[in-house]
C-alpha cells in the first residue's frame, strides 16, 4: 500500500510505502523514474535514521518527514545534491 502526502510544482509526489498488516513503512519519492526508497537516495545521514514517512516536498525538492533512530523518532529535511 502506498500513501501520497506532498506534490510540487515538479510533479514529484512524496510519502510513504506500507507493508503488509501495517509492518513497515518506508518514505518515499514519485517522479519521472518511478518511486524512489528515500533512504537509498540519501548519501549523508550523520544521525543514521531511517526514513519512514516523507510529508512535503518543495519547488526546490526539499523534502521533510519522519525518521527513527536508535534514540526514537526524529524529524528530517533531505536536501537534493547539486554536486
Amino acid at each position: 500500500m502506498s500513501l501520497a502526502n506532498g506534490l510540487n510544482d515538479a510533479g514529484e509526489v512524496v510519502g510513504a510505502s506500507i507493508g503488509p498488516g501495517f509492518s513497515t513503512f518506508t518514505a518515499v519519492r514519485w517522479g519521472r523514474d518511478g518511486i524512489e526508497d528515500l533512504n537509498k537516495l540519501v548519501t549523508v545521514n550523520p544521525g543514521g535514521l531511517y526514513l519512514m514517512l516523507a510529508d512535503w516536498v518543495n519547488s526546490s525538492g526539499e523534502i521533510s518527514g519522519l525518521g527513527v533512530g536508535a534514540d526514537g523518532l526524529h524529524g528530517f529535511l533531505a536536501t537534493p545534491d547539486s554536486g
